[in-house]
């Protein structure tokens, strides 16, 4: 582990490690604090020194280091809070990497922690992911978050399959509308009351001769008219009726989609873009297209 015993140096990986033990600056890679800590020192350098293209990688795909939530994948090594520390325990670890390494320390790298340890950290206590943005994990992480909401999307509009979701199809609740709650006259009806009606305009109701039979062609085509105003006005009303209910709107029920989301379809197409990006070519799309064909077989929920 000498490479990162000199970056102790350079970032100061080890002033942000795990709290202080009999072995205070030794870095494990099993630890969540002390990849949090590298990570965040590595990410001020744009992870282009010493080992932070193996930091990131590991924290951006070590099972045991990343968290699937419904809005996505986020690592543990963005968790700042969890290598907090003083300046005290920071010039210790300084010390110790300089007298262990046999390098003096410059102005330059007690800056560089300076910059880490003043670093404003938000709300949250995260570290930017604004810091890995050109990589192929940010990516990742972009389209796992679209999966989730493209996955609500079919969900919403055409189920699960299992008789669950559907609400934003547009038949959705029309064979309960047409019969327990339109109150207005039904095509059908609409029709035979005007077939009728245009048969005894010509006394024809009862009759069967000449004059009726063109009567009756007549009546049809009147009838199939009144058809068509009953169907757009019924449409109508379903349309309006929708609009009211709950679940005529999108986004209902999102909230119950994402706490019951199958996370392990989430973590599988996660990992399937970041396996397919490199023979894709780097195109984004395709990546996408083929994690999707490799999850499209896994259940919705949970």
């Amino acid at each position: 582990m000498n490479r990162l015993l000199g970056l102790c140096i350079v970032v100061s990986f080890c002033s942000i490690a795990k709290p202080p033990d009999e072995r205070p600056y030794d870095f494990d890679w099993h630890s969540a604090a002390d990849m949090s800590g590298a990570f965040f020192m590595c990410s001020l350098y744009g992870f282009r020194e010493g080992d932070c293209d193996e930091i990131l990688e590991k924290c951006m795909t070590d099972p045991k280091l990343l968290k699937f939530k419904t809005f996505g994948v986020e690592s543990k090594c963005l968790d700042l809070y969890a290598f907090a520390t003083d300046d005290k325990d920071a010039e210790g670890a300084i010390e110790y990497a300089s007298d262990e390494t046999g390098v003096e320390v410059t102005e330059e790298q007690v800056n560089n922690y300076s910059k880490a340890n003043n670093y404003e950290q938000d709300s949250s206590g995260q570290a930017s992911r604004e810091s890995y943005i050109d990589t192929k994990y940010y990516r990742a992480e972009e389209a796992a978050a679209e999966l989730v909401i493209r996955d609500y999307e079919y969900f919403y509009y055409y189920g699960d399959g299992n008789g669950n979701g559907g609400w934003g199809h547009a038949d959705y609740g029309r064979e309960e509308f047409n019969t327990n709650v339109y109150s207005g006259i039904s095509p059908d009806a609409a029709y035979d009351k005007e077939y009728n009606r245009m048969l005894n305009m010509g006394g024809c109701q009862n009759s069967i001769n000449n004059k009726c039979h063109g009567y009756e062609k007549m009546a049809h085509e009147s009838a199939e008219q009144a058809k068509s105003v009953a169907i757009e006005q019924r449409d109508k009303s379903y349309n309006d009726w929708r609009e009211s209910q709950a679940w005529g709107q999108y986004g209902y029920k999102q909230e119950s989609f994402e706490n019951t989301y199958n996370k392990d379809r989430l973590t599988a197409y996660y990992n399937a873009y970041l396996e397919q990006l490199p023979s894709c070519g780097g195109n984004d799309e395709c990546a996408k297209s083929r994690a999707w064909d490799s999850i499209k077989s896994m259940p919705l929920g949970g």
